[in-house]
């Protein structure tokens, strides 16, 4: 899934860019819980990535397109958060790499996907974080 080394953001050959709106935030003593709402785009990306850039994210040719409900939660004392992401598929595209077709799902289908991270890292960069997707049938 990466054009060279390093395997990061600058060598992803998919990037994604989600676009949401806060719809409530509450506050639990050190936890901050955030619901937003909007979509994510998954991209054929064709210029390294930066995260310095979050348009950069954006670079390249949609695949897939679905609606989004974000939950994040924030412990604003340990400086750390989990998003868990639900997603149902709006439109998707065939695309190729190395020779091979893909396809990310079909128009309905619902995928998941939890993210884990550091918001105070000790880099100039906002956060880091790291995660999983899973398909609608758990796969």
């Amino acid at each position: 899934m990466f054009s060279g080394t390093p395997h990061n953001e600058t060598t992803a050959k998919l990037t994604f860019f989600n676009e949401v709106t806060t719809t409530q935030m509450m506050s639990d003593g050190p936890l901050r819980i955030i619901d937003r709402d909007g979509t994510t785009t998954i991209y054929l990306n064709s210029a390294p990535a930066d995260f310095n850039n979050p348009d950069s994210f954006r670079s390249g040719v949609p695949v897939q397109t679905s609606i989004l409900h974000q939950q994040a939660i924030v412990d604003t004392a340990g400086g750390t958060f989990t998003a868990v992401f639900s997603n149902t598929i709006l439109s998707t595209s065939t695309f190729s790499i190395g020779g091979t077709s893909f396809r990310l799902g079909q128009q309905g289908q619902a995928w998941r996907a939890t993210v884990t991270g550091q918001t105070n890292p000790p880099t100039p960069r906002a956060g880091r974080f790291s995660g999983y997707a899973v398909g609608g049938n758990g796969k």
